[in-house]
């Protein structure tokens, strides 16, 4: 067996296997472990490649993969594992006597003995020692303070958000750690309930000199630095869209308090928001029921009654986010402590310090120099002033309004690097998952390489992808990018209906499903995504189906004959808008020498019609052309007559009565007409519509 057996631990059963920064490591003058050394010997942590170890803030986050494993190995790390909650629902913990008395420490190894027969033992500078067991269910951190005068020596059960050592050298005797009594199996180490600790905890109380209390997390004394429990609010609103709420992962009022809780200490600056988020979260409760929902009025009261100091935050949520969402949220990013630039990392992409309430984690800024930030540290754009890197947009609208084209053009810019409409754009590889209408979307291609060039990195996926079960195609879609090698930046699902794939896009806990999966390829690509939408019976009311699409989406596009609309930016100005026009392309012709067919999109230009006011071609997409001629004319005939009847219409507009009744009711939906008395008149948005495509 190799000196750091990182691999050994894993064999043992133990899931969450870390690297430790050794005791004889020298960490990098740019990170916090530097001050005093002190994180040599006991914090997880890597080696960059120039022997420097920087801190693993994301190790709370890591599960432990074979291929990981020996990359801590090579590096040199000592082994450390992750105390706390297990997959198989126990709690590891260690029990670590810091008693620096030989003959305290023996008392405290006979107690132990009594209750809990024998334990693994490891020693790194005697007569302190550890001792690993297993307890059912969930368990808090506790510890027992003794002696005359502080710093106080101590009895600590480690849980959650701590480790415990098991191979490398101990930083004060730097000699290597021995297990006296060996460590077994996981599997095999004692379990026991947690009534059985409380016990030992009572027994140690009265065999401890100058006892003081027990202690445990969330108490007042006890709770950590309410400062590093917050969380930056994008990050916590991802992870909390990300969380599932169901009985089998909340099943009591403790654990549904623990929710709000989390949140309060997250964003004690955004606490409307938090609200807002948790009662998101409460009405998204599957209890396994129908007919069973959450009182969002009781939930509210519930809020308003949390009051501090806090024990959970902005990392419990992103670990629960991490562990229940099916792989849909995974925020590693949020802990960088980036070194210098150009600086290349020892097996990792990402960095941070595990201390995270240590002072110099936080770095106060005056209002000066937040204000001189405000235009040198923007967001990524995708699309700039449009579209932002690594976001989420929706793009809706009726049938036929002409949404793909309109999206196919922007791919095209993105792939290209050809600026969108005037605006900027970050060129890199696109993807348009195409879940239906394959042949369309190749003769649109085709329609958009004669107009527009060649474009390398423009990528097609033909053919239907469920990204409403996380079992489903997911996980395979994010394998086949993986392999791809390919780095997109811009990922368009054509269509929602079709991608959510059975589930019900009218009820919140199927669309929050649906986002999720959506959210998990968004953030282990990097790339924005893009969805595609209808509009609902009520087009006043946006996209259809249920609100968590919208609330979950940066930004939202309106696409109406000839128009595009902004009606929807989370941090971007919403003013922009254009109108467009679709340009008839004929790619050839079939083998009876009727016309193939499709179009490409001008933004900002006016309709044309050829010689004869008519578009060449009779398939699908020329009649989305046609369509938006046809009702262009009959806006004018209404504007011209304004209380004409519906067969007056049709004449003027040189429309058949039996369509004109149809096409009223999409402008209609559209906002764009009104019906009075029987007769139609334009709205203000239909004048305006009118005057652009003039």
């Amino acid at each position: 067996m190799s000196l750091l057996p990182h691999r050994h631990f894993l064999d043992l059963g133990f899931a969450m296997v870390i690297p430790v920064m050794p005791a004889d490591g020298t960490a990098a003058p740019d990170s916090t472990l530097s001050i005093g050394n002190r994180g040599a010997g006991k914090t997880p942590a890597y080696r960059a490649d120039d022997g420097l170890w920087w801190g693993l803030k994301d190790w709370l986050l890591r599960t432990s993969a074979p291929a990981d494993l020996d990359r801590y190995a090579a590096m040199g790390a000592s082994v450390g594992i992750r105390t706390g909650l297990q997959p198989d629902g126990n709690t590891l913990v260690a029990i670590d006597a810091d008693a620096t008395d030989p003959a305290v420490a023996a008392l405290i190894r006979a107690c132990i003995g009594r209750h809990f027969a024998s334990l693994p033992c490891r020693v790194g500078r005697a007569p302190k020692a550890l001792y690993p067991i297993r307890i059912r269910g969930g368990f808090v951190y506790r510890r027992i303070e003794y002696g005359k005068a502080k710093p106080f020596d101590r009895v600590e059960l480690l849980s959650d958000k701590r480790q415990m050592v098991v191979e490398g050298l101990h930083p004060r005797t730097m000699q290597l750690y021995r297990w006296t009594t060996p460590l077994v199996r996981y599997d095999d180490l004692p379990l026991v309930d947690e009534a059985a600790v409380v016990a030992f905890l009572a027994e140690l109380e009265t065999l401890l000199p100058d006892v003081q209390r027990v202690k445990k997390d969330g108490d007042a004394d006890t709770a950590p630095a309410q400062a590093s429990l917050r969380g930056k609010l994008e990050h916590v609103r991802d992870a909390m869209v990300a969380l599932p709420n169901t009985t089998a992962l909340f099943p009591d009022r403790e654990s549904y308090l623990n929710v709000g809780y989390a949140l309060k200490a997250a964003l004690p600056d955004d606490r409307d928001e938090g609200l807002t988020l948790y009662l998101d979260w409460c009405a998204r409760w599957d209890s396994g029921d129908a007919g069973e929902v959450n009182d969002l009025e009781v939930a509210e009261s519930d809020w308003r009654r949390m009051s501090g100091p806090f024990r959970l935050g902005a990392s419990w949520i992103y670990d629960q986010a991490e562990r229940h969402s099916d792989g849909a949220w995974s925020r590693a990013q949020v802990h960088f402590e980036t070194p210098e630039a150009g600086e290349r990392l020892f097996g990792f992409s990402d960095d941070g310090d595990s201390r995270a309430a240590s002072a110099a984690r936080f770095i106060f800024k005056s209002f000066g120099e937040a204000a001189d930030r405000a235009l040198t540290d923007p967001s990524p754009f995708l699309v700039k002033g449009l579209l932002d890197l690594g976001a989420m947009s929706v793009v809706y609208g009726d049938s036929n309004a002409g949404k793909t084209f309109v999206i196919m053009d922007l791919e095209h810019c993105v792939a290209t690097g050809r600026p969108y409409a005037g605006k900027r754009v970050f060129q890199g590889h696109v993807l348009h998952i195409f879940t239906e209408g394959a042949r369309g979307g190749r003769k649109r291609a085709e329609a958009l390489r004669r107009a527009c060039g060649p474009a390398s990195d423009f990528h097609f996926l033909f053919g239907t992808v469920d990204l409403f079960d996380p079992a489903a195609d997911i996980a395979p879609l994010l394998d086949a990018i993986r392999a791809s090698g390919l780095r997109f930046v811009l990922i368009v699902v054509d269509t929602v209906a079709r991608a959510m794939a059975g589930g019900d896009e009218n009820l919140a806990k199927d669309m929050s499903a649906f986002v999720r999966n959506v959210d998990r390829l968004r953030i282990q690509t990097g790339a924005h995504t893009m969805l595609i939408h209808h509009t609902g019976k009520d087009a006043a009311r946006g996209a259809r189906g249920s609100s968590a699409l919208r609330a979950a989406t940066d930004t939202e596009i309106e696409i109406a004959p000839g128009q595009i609309t902004v009606t929807k930016q989370r941090d971007l100005d919403k003013s922009w808008s254009s109108t467009f026009t679709l340009r008839v392309v004929e790619l050839g012709r079939d083998e009876d020498g009727d016309v193939i067919t499709s179009c490409t999109v001008s933004l900002g230009a006016e309709p044309s019609t050829d010689a004869d006011g008519v578009i060449a071609g009779t398939l699908a997409e020329v009649e989305e052309a046609r369509e938006i001629r046809r009702l262009i004319a009959l806006l004018r005939a209404v504007e011209s007559e304004p209380k004409a009847s519906v067969r007056r219409l049709g004449e003027l507009a040189v429309i058949p009565k039996s369509t004109v009744g149809k096409m009223l009711d999409r402008l209609k939906r559209d906002r764009l007409v009104s019906p009075i008395l029987g007769t139609w008149e334009l709205t203000p948005k239909g004048v305006k519509y009118l005057a652009d495509a003039t």
